[in-house]
């Protein structure tokens, strides 16, 4: 038989993204100056529930 996996709660997704966002983060600290795609996906997603500010004071966006 195969679940169905539970829907998340709104609560639990925005903890997961700000998960995701926080390593994504670290990674990009450490490897690249360049922002990656998970990233700009990531702010994508805190913009639409406004805590794109968050996102703006923790990362140095590229010029181009």
């Amino acid at each position: 038989m195969s679940r169905r996996k539970r829907a998340l709660s709104p609560s639990a997704r925005l903890r997961r993204l700000k998960k995701d966002h926080q390593e994504t983060i670290q990674s990009v600290k450490k490897t690249s100056s360049n922002t990656p795609l998970q990233l700009i996906i990531i702010a994508c997603y805190l913009n639409r529930l406004h805590s794109i500010d968050q996102v703006t004071s923790n990362v140095e966006w590229d010029e181009t």
